[in-house]
């Protein structure tokens, strides 16, 4: 059975809209980021945020803007990573974590917490690390101290370039249970237009979990257009330190 029969819908003109569908600029945008030597650190970071607040922060072209729901296409889904900071992510600008897993199995800098950023970079099982075990949070509870995350390389109705929607531990099981529902009417995450809201949750302390739906399926054309967009993702980003 076809993506179109088994949506059963025409797509709407919302897509249409996108800036990655809309300009011609759209389709040279991947090579354009290769050329410049653009790394996924260099990107806009989109993230829930704390506290439980219901609005996320996007950097727009005159500054921070609050949306209540985000409306993007995904491009890239890259699950498994992991990041440990020495200081908290808050101080550290948006830089690189000290050390951090794309596969989720194996991590790899410097995790000496004591030793500072002059000691040696390894590698070691993630399983293994004392950072990576339960309630070994600095901030105390029952938590892990070494983040676990899932990453959407995503395209808004404002920009040609993707941001970075980085999803929390908390938020993983709502994202995989949006991606196996596509799955089963034959979607994938890059042939519909999603829509993310947050959701205030109790706990240790109150935190926003986020919410996913289909707002609408791409047409053909624009299947076909982030089929290759995704790929080229893929090959920038999927496995980028």
């Amino acid at each position: 059975m076809s993506k179109k029969q088994n949506t059963g819908e025409v797509a709407t003109t919302l897509s249409s809209s996108f800036p990655l569908f809309a300009s011609e600029k759209g389709g040279r945008i991947m090579s354009t980021l290769k050329e410049m030597g653009v790394q996924k650190f260099d990107l806009d970071k989109v993230a829930a945020p704390a506290g439980g607040a219901l609005a996320f922060e996007v950097e727009g072209l005159d500054g921070l803007e609050y949306e209540k729901e985000l409306t993007v296409v995904v491009g890239l889904m890259v699950g498994g990573q992991r990041a440990w900071y020495r200081d908290s992510f808050e101080d550290t600008g948006g830089a690189a974590p000290d050390c951090a897993s794309t596969n989720g199995s194996t991590g790899f800098g410097n995790r000496d917490a004591e030793g500072g950023e002059d000691s040696p970079k390894t590698e070691m099982e993630c399983k293994l690390c004392p950072y990576n075990q339960w309630e070994s949070s600095r901030s105390g509870g029952s938590g892990r101290d070494c983040s676990e995350k899932a990453l959407l390389y995503a395209f808004t109705k404002d920009s040609l370039i993707p941001v970075v929607l980085q999803v929390s531990a908390t938020s993983l099981k709502p994202l995989k249970r949006y991606a196996l529902k596509l799955l089963g009417f034959g979607l994938e995450l890059h042939d519909v237009v999603t829509g993310i809201t947050l959701e205030k949750k109790a706990g240790r302390v109150e935190h926003s979990v986020m919410a996913f739906r289909r707002v609408e399926s791409l047409s053909p054309e624009h299947q076909v257009t982030m089929g290759a967009v995704s790929n080229d993702l893929a090959n920038a980003f999927a496995g980028a330190q």
